[in-house]
């Protein structure tokens, strides 16, 4: 309940004006004077009430003072502990990060370069036409590699502000980059950045690359207030059985992979910084398919 300055100035006046009185009467009898004669009594009261409400004043201002701070350091407490968790959940997956494109440049980078210098080797002695597509192969693998890692910059920038984003409008630009039929159907505004367009691209690049779909199906609704959903299916061959459980994690790659598998572990870090989820489901139609949840605020 609130506490109102007029009702602690009448509790003060009150108080004080019936303490000081009460002392002139235990004065009076003690001076074996009448205590029921007003005379005596008046310049107490008045100057109990006086200095009561004062009191009381400044009793209210005091408290209404400490109730303020106590709250403004309540919010800001709790903004506080909210940034640093933020950063502190940042900052490990800068280091994430980091430690990927280290392993990155010392193991995959390598062994690409030592399969050029390998196989150019061998046609400097023997000019056959196999060892120049092995090397065109390993410098393909090495471009999209490095292509990935440049990505990894906006990825631990995580002093990007996130903005609304249309989501069909992203894919509509990437239609022009692929030689497939992508039917969109639906659409939403989500919070994302620029690199919710990385998501869709590693997506499809996938069918192109990896599958023998030439069909791409990405539906998009609004599941709630908060969140959207958006299913992205291909009618390829689906994905091995020994493959799901470790889809998205780092270095991942298939049998017939054409490249390191990156693409689907950059696509989860890229889609859990904006807040959602991104998770493989079972098709009754078969290929792959992927289920997506992205915040819309």
């Amino acid at each position: 309940m609130r506490e109102r300055p007029f009702t602690k100035l009448l509790i003060g006046i009150i108080t004080s004006a019936t303490l000081l009185s009460l002392c002139s009467a235990f004065q009076k009898a003690s001076l074996n004077v009448n205590i029921f004669k007003l005379e005596g009594y008046i310049v107490p009261f008045l100057f109990g009430s006086f200095t009561g409400g004062i009191i009381g004043l400044l009793n209210y201002k005091w408290r209404s003072n400490l109730r303020e701070k106590l709250r403004l350091e309540k919010i800001l407490s709790k903004e506080l502990d909210s940034q640093v968790k933020n950063k502190t959940k940042n900052i490990l997956i800068a280091n994430e990060m980091l430690e990927l494109l280290m392993d990155t440049l010392t193991h995959d980078i390598l062994n690409y370069l030592t399969i050029i210098d390998g196989n150019l080797n061998i046609y400097l002695g023997n000019p056959k036409q196999r060892f120049l597509e092995e090397i065109d192969k390993a410098t393909e693998k090495g471009i999209k590699l490095v292509e990935n890692i440049r990505k990894f910059d906006q990825l631990v920038d995580y002093n990007q502000e996130l903005k609304l984003i249309e989501i069909a409008s992203i894919i509509r630009d990437l239609q022009d980059d692929y030689d497939l039929k992508i039917n969109v159907k639906g659409n939403a505004i989500v919070l994302a950045d620029d690199l919710l367009k990385t998501v869709f691209d590693n997506l499809i690049r996938n069918v192109k690359e990896h599958t023998e779909s030439d069909y791409v199906e990405i539906q998009i609704q609004e599941e709630n207030e908060k969140f959207c959903s958006i299913l992205f299916r291909d009618h390829g061959k689906g994905i091995p059985d020994n493959l799901k459980n470790s889809l998205f994690e780092r270095g991942n790659q298939g049998k017939d992979s054409k490249y390191k598998g990156l693409g689907l572990y950059i696509v989860k870090k890229i889609i859990e910084r904006y807040g959602g989820t991104i998770k493989l489901v079972e098709s009754p139609q078969g290929g792959t398919s992927f289920s997506i949840k992205l915040p819309k605020e």
